[in-house]
């Protein structure tokens, strides 16, 4: 499949916007051989040599500003075609701040720009190394207008700076996601063996050998290990190594998991507004609310343990849930100074020692529909089987994955339980972890993710030895490979 024809030609990029000098070309942002980006799949990912719009004089680097406002940048195709989507690698952290607010117009000439109705698109990942994709219905034109109305100003400090790295116009979006798909189930920590892996391994097997590096435990691996020493390798309890990889710190991100959830098709919480900014979260809410929203939930984003969380049910405080009983103004009228207060504490407050992880994400406000008296699964993963069906409930009641219940007068489980079973088991092939959480909630219908935790240290007793069980039998494969691995490489 020539997936390189999935690229659209950009002939010329213009824009009133460019804050540069005459000797830097705009043209930086089309997508060429050498420049970073490969039309090999999965294309998430930049090259070694990432691209990056270039500098213009010794001062820094070149980036787009509100003048006049909003920023507009036009990409002119070499002749009319059809395409349905856009992607783009957002900008690092820096004051030149990456895209959020925008809209994409297809038109077939400058004429038709003015009366072509535009898309209005919000975009999320942060991290420059990561490809964002923003489909539409299949368009014919020859000039896609790119119009940008809002960023993700750094450490919270707005600035009127956008800054943008490469810029892709697909054909065939579908064509393109499957490309991913394919590329990533089909991904191998040792790419160089991955027909040998085909031949000699089971799809569980591959999986297995397959996990994302930042969720593995080879180096702290040992034999036999117990539930507890799996504890301990992820930095709980005394003596744990404490992982502290940086992509695993996004799993704690609420704000990327709904992305994440989303990018793959998968129905998240019921999001209604995210932001990066407490002022602007509360002025949304006020807004929300006086348009008659007057059930809501409103947390941070990088808070674990239910902690952050204000659930208001007809314009009245109620309690989080079952195990966290909120706010002392459960029962009273909402008070939108009082919620701007707290979210701002929680925004600047510390986790627990082994919540690294949420201490590094960017934080956010999330404000979403509430979910009503919810019962939540939890659904615990090891290389992407699931073990076990749990109730978010007093004594966590749990059951085998046939519903066997297994304690006494347990409650029954509810008529969705196989349906999150079998959601569980496709987000846990997505994630590609060790040992993963899944935890589903029933909204609409319908069973929604409402988190994916990796490193989950509650799960009940009686499970606990079969999770260390399956945990040995995945490291003690992968150690086997490896070490095969090394010895036929270094002979």
């Amino acid at each position: 499949m020539n997936y390189k024809n999935n690229f659209l030609t950009i002939d010329s990029v213009k824009s009133k916007n460019d804050r540069t000098s005459v000797n830097s070309s705009l043209n930086n942002l089309i997508l060429g051989p050498e420049i970073g980006h490969s039309t090999t799949p999965p294309f998430e990912a930049l090259s070694w040599n990432s691209w990056k719009t270039k500098s213009t004089n010794k001062k820094g680097m070149s980036y787009f500003e509100y003048y006049p406002e909003p920023i507009v940048i036009d990409f002119y195709l070499q002749d009319e075609q059809e395409c349905d989507a856009v992607g783009f690698w957002p900008a690092r952290n820096s004051l030149g701040n990456s895209i959020r607010e925008f809209s994409i117009t297809v038109a077939k000439d400058e004429d038709s720009l003015l009366y072509e109705k535009p898309i209005y698109k919000t975009a999320f990942e942060r991290n420059p190394h990561n490809l964002e994709i923003f489909t539409f219905d299949k368009k014919i034109g020859k000039i896609i207008r790119i119009t940008i109305y809002s960023n993700f100003s750094h450490l919270n400090i707005k600035s009127t700076r956008v800054s943008l790295r490469e810029f892709v116009i697909l054909n065939d979006s579908n064509m393109l996601q499957e490309a991913i798909f394919n590329a990533k189930s089909n991904h191998c920590t040792y790419d160089f063996l991955t027909d040998i892996l085909k031949d000699k391994f089971t799809q569980q097997e591959q999986f297995t050998l397959s996990i994302r590096p930042e969720f593995s435990l080879d180096a702290y691996w040992k034999p036999q290990s117990s539930y507890n020493d799996f504890l301990q390798m992820r930095g709980f309890s005394s003596g744990g190594q404490q992982l502290r990889h940086i992509d695993l710190s996004k799993w704690a991100d609420k704000i990327y998991v709904y992305h994440f959830l989303k990018e793959n098709g998968i129905k998240g919480m019921p999001i209604v507004y995210f932001s990066y900014y407490i002022d602007d979260a509360i002025a949304k809410l006020k807004q929300l609310y006086s348009e008659g929203m007057h059930s809501f939930v409103i947390k941070v984003s990088h808070m674990g343990y239910g902690h952050g969380i204000y659930r208001v049910k007809d314009g009245y405080f109620i309690n989080s849930d079952e195990f966290h009983k909120g706010t002392s103004k459960v029962g009273k009228k909402i008070d939108f100074d009082y919620l701007h207060s707290r979210i701002k504490n929680n925004w600047h407050n510390q986790q627990f020692g082994d919540e690294w992880a949420c201490n590094i994400i960017p934080p956010g406000v999330i404000i979403e529909e509430l979910i009503d008296n919810p019962l939540e699964i939890k659904i615990p993963c090891i290389f992407g089987e699931p073990v076990a069906v749990i109730l978010q409930l007093p004594g966590f009641p749990s059951f085998n994955l046939e519903g066997k219940a297994m304690q006494d007068n347990s409650p029954s489980l509810p008529h969705w339980w196989r349906e999150a079973l079998f959601k569980a088991k496709e987000v846990a092939k997505l994630v590609k972890a060790d040992h993963v959480r899944i935890d589903l909630f029933y909204h609409k219908n319908r069973v929604i993710v409402s988190e994916i935790t990796w490193n989950p240290a509650d799960e009940p007793e009686i499970f606990q030895n079969e999770i260390a069980q399956r945990l040995n039998q995945g490291y003690s494969l992968r150690q086997k490979y490896l070490k095969n691995t090394r010895w036929e490489y270094n002979r």
